[in-house]
């Protein structure tokens, strides 16, 4: 009886060794073909007064690391048309005042919580008592004047070739809903941080590229994700009991523009920089919050599962990346 549990297992087990690895070869094929494609779409001449202006909106809580850099990372984007709205959410650390010493901040009005830099006329700071980051992206996104929205992480250095390559894809596709590109870690001196800088490539150039070439993208990175503030509007932002913001946040749009006429896309390009957890301890409690967000958000929206109108790999996409 044993041996033929341990058979069963070891078939099981290869099976799904097996499955799995076509499937990613299928999905690095689909990956290659999705970065030819983009090649060839740069080539296209792009109209620079049709480029949009962009709202960053950067959650901060205990940020006092590196709010500084990131910030002068901001400012520094060639992109005229941009603002930067900093939410400086209840942090209790020196983050709010490192930002109030390095960009001489001022009240726009007598007892208001808005900001402005005295030094940078693109950079805003909005403070408020601690809501937790989905409830401090709406409240950024609220004051934000432009209609395309890049949400990012305090933690997160942007590019500007990466920004500058979203802000082309959605002057050239007026069915682009949302879209991201590819991240890469910004630290890698240790052995976790080596591992999950392979993992991130592996996880966007080996997979995600490939669903988005499907249109079954159901995930871009809340690190760094433009989105147009009337699809923030149509689902009513961002979930605040969500325990994956950006996730849950995808898939809603996605049930809320279905069919062919819109399109949400990872652009193979690097957007971003990011930290990564750099001990075991972080790292198992980012993957545990992860698969959580997973199974609630899964829980929440099985009637995606196999929906034509949805496209037919949008779930199954969500289990295999």
């Amino acid at each position: 009886m044993t041996q033929e549990i341990c058979l069963l297992l070891l078939k099981f087990t290869g099976i799904y060794f097996l499955a799995i690895n076509l499937l990613y070869g299928v999905l690095m094929l689909l990956s290659w073909v999705e970065i030819k494609k983009y090649r060839r779409e740069l080539k296209k001449p792009t109209n620079k007064d049709k480029i949009p202006a962009v709202s960053f909106i950067i959650p901060a809580f205990n940020e006092e690391s590196l709010i500084v850099e990131t910030i002068q990372t901001y400012l520094a984007l060639p992109q005229e048309k941009k603002e930067i709205i900093v939410i400086n959410d209840g942090s209790h650390d020196k983050t709010f005042k490192l930002l109030q010493t390095m960009f001489q901040l001022r009240r726009l009005e007598e007892n208001s919580n808005i900001f402005q830099s005295i030094t940078a006329a693109d950079l805003r700071v909005l403070e408020t008592p601690h809501m937790g980051k989905a409830q401090a992206l709406n409240f950024g996104i609220e004051n934000a004047k432009y209609d395309l929205i890049c949400t990012m992480d305090a933690d997160t250095i942007p590019t500007a070739r990466g920004v500058e390559g979203c802000l082309r894809a959605f002057a050239q596709d007026s069915k682009l809903i949302a879209a991201g590109g590819v991240l890469h870690t910004l630290d890698s001196k240790n052995f976790l941080a080596s591992f999950q800088s392979l993992e991130y490539l592996r996880t966007f150039l080996c997979e995600r590229l490939g669903w988005s070439l499907l249109g079954s993208t159901t995930l871009i990175s809340g690190a760094f994700c433009m989105v147009k503030k009337e699809a923030w509007k149509k689902v009513k932002g961002f979930r605040a009991n969500s325990i994956t913001e950006d996730l849950d946040f995808i898939v809603r749009l996605r049930k809320a523009y279905p069919g062919e006429n819109h399109a949400f896309k990872i652009l193979p390009i690097t957007t971003c920089y990011t930290q990564v957890p750099k001990d075991r301890k972080h790292l198992m409690v980012q993957r545990m919050r992860w698969q959580m967000g997973l199974v609630d958000t899964l829980a929440r929206n099985l009637d995606l599962c196999f929906h034509p109108g949805h496209g037919l790999f949008l779930l199954p996409c969500m289990l295999a990346g």
